[in-house]
């Protein structure tokens, strides 16, 4: 797997914010399959609520987007948001993924908005 991931500058758990985009060899056959496999680590760790799961496109290409929150480990017991968009392309899977606490997302939301709005190929 290649991975590009931009961390907040903070220290503090409660308050750090994550921007990965990730490459890998496609081994799901749609985007739902993708998506799933995606997350599927972090649902078999701890319970998740799926909030909003959208069809979008990215530069062009069609991607499959899912937000979904659940209990991060630290010990003050926050909310954490994980927003992951994928699409694939060629045999290629990229997934562009936004963890953030929970009460920090009105910030984050602009930050994966950004991401998605801005990620493109060069050709």
């Amino acid at each position: 797997d290649h991975e590009l991931v931009f961390a907040s500058p903070t220290d503090d758990f409660d308050a750090q914010m994550y921007l990965g985009i990730l490459a890998k060899p496609s081994e799901a056959r749609s985007l739902s399959a993708a998506l799933g496999n995606q997350l599927s680590i972090l649902r078999e760790m701890t319970e998740t609520e799926t909030l909003e799961s959208t069809v979008l496109t990215i530069n062009g290409d069609a991607a499959e987007r899912v937000r979904i929150r659940f209990l991060g480990p630290s010990d003050n017991q926050i909310m954490l948001v994980v927003d992951t968009a994928v699409l694939q392309r060629g045999d290629i899977t990229y997934a562009i993924e936004l963890t953030v606490p929970e009460p920090l997302w009105h910030t984050g939301q602009q930050v994966i908005e950004r991401a998605l709005q801005t990620f493109k190929f060069d050709q």
